[in-house]
């Protein structure tokens, strides 16, 4: 569970895990959207220095986008392949 979900408190988990395990089926678009999530927001709290899940604005998210994607040794050696 991501930090900033977690210091959010209140339903912010469970509202968190519901996204992913009731409105999104399929398991590989679960995935990948997880993993999206997950990695904008480490980029908010680490380099963009928000603390508060609330601090982050709708601008924040093309500032993330806009990062080189850099495949990690580990998410090539799993054997996804993307097809055009």
């Amino acid at each position: 569970m991501p930090s900033l979900i977690v210091r959010a408190g209140g339903h912010a988990e469970k509202r968190f895990l519901e996204f992913f395990a009731a409105q999104i089926r399929n398991r590989n678009t679960r995935a990948a959207y997880l993993r999206a999530v997950r990695d904008f927001l480490d980029w908010a709290e680490i380099e963009a220095g928000i603390d508060n899940l609330l601090d982050i604005e709708p601008v924040e998210s093309p500032r993330v986008c806009r990062r080189p994607f850099v495949l990690s040794q580990a998410a090539m050696a799993a054997g996804s392949v993307w097809r055009s």
